[in-house]
């Protein structure tokens, strides 16, 4: 009894030849038998049939793929410093600080905000308003009383009833000495109360002024300034000032 075989298509045993062709070429490059440039050369001529290899060609086992390298990380120093900043001070140059990681350690440089100049504004003092020459303050009042001038006719009046008073007094020559005595006592208290009858009062104001001197007024009638009230000088006399 015969065994009847299929037989292959002559294309796929071409194609299962080619694909052991190329695995064994991969594993001859690995192992070193076959030189690297002329794998690289046969890469470039024919890049679908080095593809075909690659692909076909399994891993050996032990052998983990090189992993990924990992990507350095670099930190950029950007300085916060405002930009219209009149005469801002140079910031100082960050310092490197070290993070530990799983996987590397990194050197990353972590940027400061540099201080930003607080700028103030220069404070504004009042102005002094300008002095005022004719204007100043009631520093003191004072009554100063000041006695009339004796015409004569107080001694003469006074003499007269003096010596009249004295005349009633005693006889004879007591009378004489009374009645002297009495004119010239007479004559001395007419004159006092003459004086007195024409006393003068007068009122003395001092005012010191806001350019620091003083000035005195007379006046011959009571004030109605008291000390601390504020005045202007109008025409030579004392005007109050609000």
């Amino acid at each position: 009894m015969e065994n009847n075989r299929p037989t292959l298509h002559p294309a796929l045993m071409i194609a299962a030849a080619s694909v052991t062709a190329l695995s064994l070429a991969g594993v001859g490059v690995l192992t070193g038998v076959l030189p690297f440039g002329q794998k690289t050369a046969d890469a470039t001529a024919h890049p679908q049939l080095a593809a075909m290899a690659q692909s076909a060609m399994p891993t050996p086992a032990g052998i983990a793929p090189p992993a990924a390298a990992p990507t350095p990380t670099v930190a950029v120093n950007v300085n916060n410093a405002p930009a219209h900043v009149a005469a801002a001070p140079k910031a100082a140059a960050p310092k490197p600080v070290r993070v530990a990681r799983n996987d590397s350690d990194i050197e990353v440089y972590r940027s400061e905000r540099a201080p930003s100049q607080i700028r103030t504004a220069a404070p504004i003092y009042d102005q002094a308003p300008p002095i005022c020459r004719d204007c100043g303050t009631i520093e003191s009042v004072r009554e100063i009383a000041k006695e009339g001038e004796g015409s004569g006719l107080g001694a003469v009046a006074g003499g007269v009833v003096g010596g009249v008073l004295g005349n009633q007094v005693g006889n004879g020559r007591g009378r004489d000495l009374a009645t002297v005595a009495g004119a010239i006592g007479g004559a001395f208290a007419g004159h006092q109360i003459e004086k007195s009858q024409k006393k003068v009062v007068d009122y003395q104001i001092t005012v010191r002024l806001e350019d620091g001197t003083t000035r005195v007024f007379h006046q011959d009638t009571a004030p109605a300034w008291r000390s601390g009230d504020r005045v202007r000088i109008e025409n030579g006399s004392l005007a109050s000032r609000a």
